[in-house]
C-alpha cells in the first residue's frame, strides 16, 4: 500500500545572519549564525544550529577560496583585509546616508 501524502522532503544549513565583532581594543572577529532549513510540501522548518566564529587576522594568514554564490565555482581567493576595507566603506556609505536624511529633515 502506498504511503498516504507522500511528499519529498529537501533540507540543508546555511547562514541566514553574519556578524562582524568589531569591539573597542579587541580582536575583529567574523561570526557566521547557522540554521538547518527543512522544507516539506508547504512547511519550511527551521532550526538553529550554533555557527562559526574566527578571527579576522588568522583568517587574513590564510589563502581562502572566492566561491560564486549561484554555482559553488572557484573564482579567485579571497583578501581578507580588503574585504574588511569593504565592510567599512559599505557602512559609512550607509551612515553618511542615514545622516543626510536626518539633516533633510532638521532643515
Amino acid at each position: 500500500m502506498p504511503n498516504y501524502k507522500a511528499d519529498q522532503i529537501t533540507g540543508w544549513q546555511r547562514s541566514p545572519q553574519i556578524r562582524i565583532i568589531n569591539r573597542y581594543q579587541a580582536e575583529r572577529r567574523v561570526v557566521f549564525d547557522e540554521e538547518i532549513l527543512v522544507v516539506a510540501g508547504d512547511t519550511l522548518i527551521t532550526t538553529p544550529t550554533g555557527g562559526l566564529e574566527e578571527s579576522l587576522t588568522v583568517l587574513a594568514g590564510e589563502t581562502i577560496p572566492r566561491l560564486n554564490p549561484e554555482t559553488n565555482e572557484v573564482i579567485g581567493t579571497v583578501d581578507v583585509p580588503m574585504m574588511e576595507v569593504d565592510v567599512y566603506s559599505i557602512y559609512m556609505h550607509l551612515a553618511a546616508r542615514r545622516d543626510a536624511v536626518v539633516t533633510d529633515a532638521v532643515n
